[in-house]
Formats: structure tokens, C-alpha cells, sequence
């Protein structure tokens, strides 16, 4: 689905808003839901290794930024995914990998040629036009969100610090954990794929 397909959530709740404000903001609603709740996972584009070099650059596509890393590969068998923030140097000979937003770390450094795939939350660019259609299901939640915070936006004919405010408040306290919910139910029963997944 295009980014217009959600102005009907928003626009008819602040009136006189240009519809480039309200594309903005509904991009940024999107990019914290799937930050916050994990809601778009992809596989992103292989990656082959350099020998000895254990820090690489994630490969996705276009209008994609990956949020957080899931899961790996290497030639095809499972990596042990480290969580950055508990992250402690490996003294094992098992590889293991470790995600962060613009990049990965695989350790001990493999041999040159090696394949590696990653599969992770990701959210759309602020460039993006498009974003799959499942993300379609949470319309009513990123419109909450987007309306929101276009409200809180200083001396425009549209603001409304109250009702922004409340909309905001909504969208993180309610929104939000439902389609943390939805996801951490769908992820929990969901087979490894090579497509994208939504909840």
C-alpha cells in the first residue's frame, strides 16, 4: 500500500493541513510502531564475508531501515544472535553475531566467501511511498499516532495541544503494546519464511 492510503486516517482531524505534513508525520508514525513493536520483518539481500573482517553493512532494500536483527545465516547454518546491549567478547570457536541499526558483527571473523543472510524488524525510510500491505491492519492505530503529533505542531490553523496530547498518548500506551502483542503472538508461532511478515 502507498502512504496516501492512510490520509483518510488522519486529514479529516486536522483540517487545513497540507497533505505533505500529514505524509511526513504518517511516516514517522510507522517508523516508531515498527521500532517499538517489531511489526515488519524482513530478510534482507546476502551479504558475503572478507576474511578476517567480522563488521558489515545490512542489505535492505530499497526504502527499508533495519530496526532490529532476529535472526542469521552463514552458508546456511544458524548464527548465535547476541544481544548488543548484553554483548560480551566470544571465546567460543562457534560464530555468533551481534545487530545494530546500521550494520552487524560476526565473531571470531570468518574466512573470505562465506554467505550471510540476515532477517530482521525493519521500518520504512522517511523517503518511503510504500509499505506492505499487512501494515495496513494497524491504519487506525498509525493514524492516531500522525494525527498526534501534527496537533502538537506549533501556530498552525490545525493545533491542539489537548486533544494532540491525548491522541500521542493513545498511540503509546494503547497502540503501541497491542501491536506488540499482535507480533510477539504471530512471531511466536511463526515457521522461518523467505517473504515478509506482518501482524
Amino acid at each position: 500500500m502507498i502512504i496516501d492510503d492512510f490520509l483518510p486516517f488522519v486529514l479529516p482531524h486536522v483540517k487545513n493541513c497540507p497533505n505533505e505534513v500529514a505524509r511526513h508525520h504518517i511516516r514517522q508514525a510507522i517508523i516508531e510502531l515498527c521500532d517499538r513493536a517489531l511489526v515488519w520483518r524482513e530478510y534482507q539481500d546476502e551479504v558475503t564475508t572478507v576474511a578476517d573482517q567480522n563488521a558489515y553493512a545490512y542489505a535492505p532494500a530499497a526504502g527499508q531501515q533495519v530496526k532490529k536483527l532476529l535472526s542469521a545465516k552463514m552458508d546456511g547454518l544458524n548464527l548465535s544472535v547476541v544481544d548488543p546491549t548484553m554483548s560480551m567478547a566470544n571465546t567460543s570457536s562457534d560464530a555468533s553475531i551481534t545487530g545494530g541499526l546500521n550494520g552487524f558483527e560476526i565473531s571470531p571473523a570468518p574466512a573470505g566467501g562465506k554467505v550471510i543472510v540476515t532477517y530482521s524488524a525493519v521500518a520504512p525510510t522517511l523517503s518511503a511511498d510504500t509499505v506492505p500491505d499487512g501494515l495496513g491492519t494497524f491504519a487506525e492505530q498509525i493514524g492516531h499516532g500522525a494525527r498526534g503529533s501534527i496537533m502538537l505542531l506549533p501556530d498552525e490553523p490545525y493545533t491542539n495541544d489537548a486533544k494532540g496530547a491525548a491522541w500521542r498518548m493513545k498511540f503509546e500506551q494503547e497502540d503501541i503494546p497491542l501491536a506488540q502483542e499482535k507480533a510477539f503472538r504471530g512471531f511466536g508461532r511463526s515457521a522461518p519464511r523467505s517473504y515478509a511478515a506482518w501482524f
